[in-house]
């Protein structure tokens, strides 16, 4: 889970280092996102972690602050379940991201998270967790953005997902 985080990481710096900035990323968000959780192993417990693909389909607001090229954007995100497992997922969150040109941004993420989620053969799930990450976001046009994430959440059970959706600027 680590190694993909690291790796997003450094392609982010790496662009960075590329391009030049202007500010781009400002206003209301609305997005529809997919969501693919890799769940890895319960603490501190010898609980059966289902080896299957767990996919929720999402809807989230923000709006993005932009002073001279940092951005600072809460969201709000509600998902629900596309397999047997996922239920229902609520996430608050923090982005705190740079324009890095026109089109492209990095953001880095902090939040809370609660889900109704069966991540294992037991049902033992913690429901509430912290729950940070990094992402991109790449502008298509005036309105509308792709948006690609890597998000962890570790309590309970450590679980990371991959974030991908569109969003449209009002």
């Amino acid at each position: 889970m680590k190694k993909s985080v690291k790796t997003l990481a450094l392609a982010c710096v790496a662009t960075c280092c590329a391009l030049n900035a202007q500010a781009k990323t400002e206003g209301n968000y609305i997005g529809v996102n997919i969501v693919n959780y890799g769940v890895g192993n319960a603490k501190g417990s010898s609980t059966f972690v289902r080896n299957e693909e767990i996919r929720d389909i999402s809807l989230s607001y923000k709006y993005a602050f932009n002073y001279n090229n940092f951005i600072i954007a809460p969201e709000l995100r509600y998902g629900v379940g596309l397999s047997s497992a996922a239920q229902e997922v609520y996430d608050v969150k923090l982005h705190l991201g740079y324009d890095l040109s026109d089109k492209l941004a990095v953001l880095a993420n902090v939040g809370f998270n609660s889900n109704n989620t069966d991540f294992t053969r037991t049902h033992h799930n913690e429901r509430e967790a912290i729950v940070y990450g990094i992402g991109m976001k790449y502008q298509l046009d005036e309105r509308f953005n792709l948006e690609a994430s890597i998000d962890i959440r570790e309590k309970g059970i450590d679980i990371e997902t991959t974030n991908f959706g569109i969003s449209y600027n009002f």
